[in-house]
């Protein structure tokens, strides 16, 4: 796994979502955020982004048109609690349990698109796992999915960037 870093959580998924508008706009998704000011994680940024990215792609790409994405994050005692829901197609409950499963893809996400590999998620899954993290899904077929997963908090932890640990910023 890549080297770990302390990286702030809301500025990461702020410039994801930027960088994914397009898309969203052109198929008709708006994105949403509700992030805690001040949440540092401890992963590797390359890392941070691969997850978000996969998990906001499938927000998108199995959304309805004007549909909806909220990525929301906040602490849960000693990790950052990330939620990325959507309006879509959701998950048929009996494809729930394997959506993290490599190649794995939900039947009505067969017949909606050619496009996926199936890999998006096990690979989400994979770094997080890495990270002793995990990763979950809620969903109601044809109402939404929401994607859960947990990263671990950088408290007392140095960041390269700034040489100050987040203690050391609120004195």
């Amino acid at each position: 796994h890549e080297r770990e870093e302390v990286v702030p959580l809301k500025g990461c998924i702020e410039k994801l979502v930027r960088g994914m508008a397009p898309v969203a706009r052109r198929r008709g998704v708006s994105f949403r955020m509700r992030i805690s000011d001040g949440l540092r994680v401890a992963i590797s940024r390359a890392e941070l982004t691969q997850v978000l990215q996969n998990v906001c792609e499938n927000a998108i790409k199995y959304n309805r048109k004007r549909g909806r994405v909220l990525v929301s994050a906040r602490q849960v005692g000693k990790r950052a609690l990330i939620g990325v829901y959507d309006t879509g197609i959701g998950v048929p409950k009996n494809d729930l349990a394997r959506i993290f499963d490599r190649f794995h893809r939900a039947e009505n996400a067969r017949l909606l698109t050619e496009r996926g590999s199936g890999l998006g998620l096990s690979i989400v899954r994979a770094i997080l796992d890495n990270h002793g993290c995990r990763a979950w899904a809620e969903s109601v077929e044809g109402k939404g999915t929401t994607i859960f997963f947990t990263l671990p908090l950088a408290v007392g932890r140095r960041s390269r960037r700034a040489g100050r640990t987040p203690e050391d910023e609120l004195k």
